[in-house]
């Protein structure tokens, strides 16, 4: 997966926004828990974010700064224990503060953490993937970077192919992805100023087993992400926390919950939940979709369809069945409009109208009114489009 962070950004605080009116609105779900886009830019707060407040960010604009009160650490949209079709990056700009280092050996560590699968062990920690990084200790002015799955780590370790780089913005990025079966994880250091990467590390335990059917090895979705020692280096500053993934890779994922929990019922929620899967699979048709996050000029029969396949859902009792999977399409949709709504090169009149299609589609989430709800995002879709 190709991650376009500026690009994302809109789509994923939406996403993130819609989820928690969802959320809000509902009974508690009894399925699997899907991985969905989280985005934090703090611009407008720190939700989401634990243990930091507000702060100039050094170059302009606003970040966030270790405050003192929690550790540095995020659940993103919460935990997943199912793995995402077509993987997921997640991203954290880190300002690496060029007046801390006086040729110490000062330490810390950034880690984003997997889960195990649902069949496993729900939502219980399977491993983690470090940014181990720190002072240079021969070198004032520098930051060592290496990458590994220890904690405490050891940035200058020869073994690790550290990197050396002066202070200033970076971006530590993961990649998650499926390596025939089995988790690989990419960490990549970029200068935020010219996006070049500066430092590789692959990881992979072949235990690390994706739908293998072995436990505990079958690995899940995201968990955590942390600075774990922020409290040794509180001048450092955070920007733009982010977890991307395909939206419609969202679908698929609900289309696997829907598939897996279809055997455990009786009529007639077995019929409603059909109903519901065949409406979803034709909103996947890949002549409606230009990309993962991107509609084609057809794209208005993708809400349509679901439209459709949440009026199934939404007959199912009890509802708690298949409420997660209700909230997660709801979500989903409203992303698929602000996406395109960021991308339009409509008239400032189209989008006005088309941010007050968001406001009540947003207003119907909230009031559990779902069907209405996907069709003010529709025609925010068409506004922009």
């Amino acid at each position: 997966m190709t991650f376009r962070k500026n690009a994302f950004r809109a789509s994923a605080l939406s996403f993130a926004f819609a989820a928690a009116l969802c959320l809000a609105a509902s009974p508690a779900a009894a399925q699997t828990t899907l991985t969905l886009p989280f985005a934090q830019d703090f611009t407008s707060g720190t939700a989401g974010v634990f243990g930091v407040s507000q702060a100039p960010a050094p170059g302009g604009g606003t970040g966030a700064k270790y405050d003192g009160s929690d550790d540095v650490f995020t659940r993103f949209a919460g935990y997943s224990n199912t793995f995402p079709a077509g993987g997921f990056v997640t991203a954290l700009d880190i300002w690496l503060n060029p007046a801390i280092p006086t040729g110490q050996d000062l330490r810390n560590d950034y880690t984003v953490a997997i889960s195990q699968d649902e069949t496993c062990a729900p939502n219980a920690h399977r491993r983690d993937f470090i940014f181990n990084f720190g002072t240079t200790p021969s070198v004032p002015g520098s930051w060592t970077v290496s990458g590994s799955n220890n904690t405490p780590g050891w940035p200058s370790n020869p073994d690790r192919n550290p990197v050396n780089v002066p202070g200033g913005w970076y971006t530590f990025q993961h990649t998650f992805a499926d390596n025939a079966g089995v988790l690989q994880v990419k960490l990549e250091l970029i200068d935020r100023a010219t996006s070049n990467v500066l430092g590789t590390w692959v990881l992979s335990d072949p235990t690390d087993t994706i739908d293998g059917g072995t436990c505990p090895g079958d690995v899940g979705g995201n968990r955590y992400g942390w600075v774990i020692y922020a409290a040794d280096m509180p001048s450092l500053v955070y920007d733009n926390w982010v977890l991307e993934v395909s939206l419609n890779a969202v679908k698929q994922d609900v289309l696997a919950d829907l598939q897996g929990l279809l055997p455990t019922l009786t009529k007639p929620n077995s019929d409603k939940v059909k109903s519901a899967i065949d409406h979803l699979q034709k909103s996947l048709n890949p002549k409606f979709w230009i990309d993962g996050t991107h509609l084609s000029k057809d794209g208005k029969t993708v809400f349509d369809e679901e439209k459709k396949a949440v009026h199934s859902l939404e007959e199912v009792v009890p509802r708690s069945l298949v409420q997660s999977s209700i909230n997660a399409l709801v979500a989903d949709d409203r992303s698929l409009a602000t996406t395109a709504i960021a991308a339009s090169t409509k008239p400032a009149g189209d989008i006005s109208k088309a941010n007050a299609e968001i406001a009540k589609g947003d207003t119907d989430n909230a009031n559990g009114k779902y069907e209405e709800a996907i069709g003010h995002y529709k025609n925010a879709w068409d506004l922009a489009t």
